[in-house]
């Protein structure tokens, strides 16, 4: 279950986040996770924005993963964009670090 939400703060800021609860099996027991997210979005121009976010996971059973999440999109087309993020973990149970970079294309025609 996912509860999202944003607003927008000014023209070119948006503030958001997700409460979730979600119930995976691990060694063939669920293991009750819920997790929080906030983030902050920055339009920097017309095709570029950046973000910093926290999220955080709460399972039943095993540590926190908290992270701060950092990155930036730049749209090349209507339907094209290129991101770069990078991330560090704030609890012992989370990823100390990881750098992602990606590209998507949007296939919905309006």
């Amino acid at each position: 279950m996912q509860l999202p939400w944003s607003r927008t703060l000014t023209g070119a800021l948006t503030a958001g986040g997700q409460l979730a609860s979600y119930w995976p099996t691990q060694n063939g027991r669920r293991n009750v996770t819920r997790e929080a997210t906030f983030f902050l979005d920055r339009q920097l121009s017309a095709p570029c924005d950046a973000f910093v976010e926290y999220a955080a996971d709460f399972p039943q059973t095993g540590g926190s993963r908290q992270i701060l999440h950092v990155g930036t999109a730049y749209k090349l087309a209507a339907h094209h964009q290129v991101d770069f993020h990078v991330a560090a973990g704030l609890s012992a149970a989370a990823p100390r670090s990881f750098v992602g970079f990606g590209y998507s294309y949007l296939f919905l025609r309006r």
